[in-house]
């Protein structure tokens, strides 16, 4: 059996496919126990030609799907689908790995227990190549249950740590929750993705070093100058989030953490909306919709989104106190 299953989402990279798959086959030492699912989401440029070619190169670590056009939580899908490794994680076909540290953490799964390794993300901007670097606070040797996570969510920048891009979880485990899967045609899917870990595994550890390279910038992904262009994608992410809450069978640890993933994307859906220099009729009757549908069907987090939260923030006060202020401009003369 593989040690890792690196699932590659991958739709029009040819810019930086190779960067990413060279990366992953720098060590020799690792290529045998390694798996790379490249899966081409119906890419129209020629980065399934390239992805072939590595493949041809690499026969017994590369494996190329190639799908019709179903957005990032499609091909996470296909790739989660028919991973052989032991650990499944994501890497984005224009995001790459450290090449200072993949070795030794292929070499670390080898022998690991926990159900989630947590590694260090580093950030790259496309422009500038400024740097930022997001590195777990929580030293351990020994697997600590994820019920400290839910003890913890309240602590500054705890919860930020835990990401699509941060995450390699045990593939049985994974597949136990998987079900559907990730939404289709959708962004955001990450924040589903992290759910879904946290619904499956029962511990995690940390390992202190930097493993993924991400990169932002460009004006086709979702962070960035893109997100208000998918923020009904935002919406139905963060209404499947909700509806997971209800569950009556997930255990009173699992939902407080998912409320905490709750609390921040209301945040930022309601900020993304003020913010916009001219807000059509249209765009701001669609807040309007949400809010209302927030007040009636979960009126808990419809106070915990605006100005009268009372949970500890683990967000810019700047950027809480705008949050706040647009919420409650929004619902002026309303209560």
């Amino acid at each position: 059996m593989k040690v890792l299953s690196v699932v590659v989402p991958m739709y029009n990279t040819e810019l930086y496919i190779e960067r990413c798959l060279d990366s992953l086959l720098y060590h020799a030492s690792v290529v045998d126990d390694i798996e790379i699912i490249v899966v081409s989401d119906g890419s129209t440029d020629s980065s399934l030609e390239v992805a072939n070619r590595y493949k041809k190169k690499y026969p017994g670590s590369i494996v190329v799907v190639d799908k019709e056009n179903g957005g990032h939580g499609s091909a996470v899908n296909a790739g989660v689908k028919i991973a052989k490794g032991r650990y499944v994680r994501v890497v984005d076909s224009d995001d790459w790995v450290d090449i200072d540290n993949f070795e030794e953490y292929v070499k670390k799964l080898k022998t690991e227990k926990a159900d989630i390794v947590v590694t260090d993300v580093r950030r790259q901007q496309l422009y500038d190549e400024s740097e930022l670097n997001f590195r777990f606070k929580e030293t351990s040797v020994k697997p600590i249950p994820i019920e400290k996570v839910a003890d913890k969510i309240m602590e500054d920048d705890f919860f930020f740590e835990f990401s699509m891009h941060s995450m390699t979880v045990k593939t049985e485990k994974l597949r136990e929750v998987w079900d559907k899967g990730l939404l289709e045609k959708t962004f955001y899917v990450d924040q589903q993705f992290v759910a879904k870990v946290f619904m499956c595994a029962k511990n995690f550890v940390e390992y202190r070093m930097n493993v993924y390279m991400y990169f932002i910038g460009r004006p086709e992904q979702s962070m960035g100058d893109g997100f208000f262009k998918h923020i009904e994608d935002h919406e139905r992410v963060l209404r499947w989030l909700l509806k997971t809450t209800e569950d009556e069978q997930l255990p009173e640890y699992y939902k407080t953490i998912v409320a905490r993933q709750v609390i921040l994307m209301l945040r930022t859906h309601y900020l993304a909306y003020v913010e916009q220099p001219k807000l059509s009729k249209v765009k701001k009757n669609e807040l309007i919709r949400f809010d209302a549908f927030l007040k009636k069907e979960y009126p808990g987090y419809y106070k915990k989104a605006g100005v009268s939260s009372k949970m500890k923030q683990v967000i810019n006060p700047v950027y809480k106190t705008k949050a706040a202020k647009a919420i409650h401009y929004l619902r002026k003369g309303k209560e």
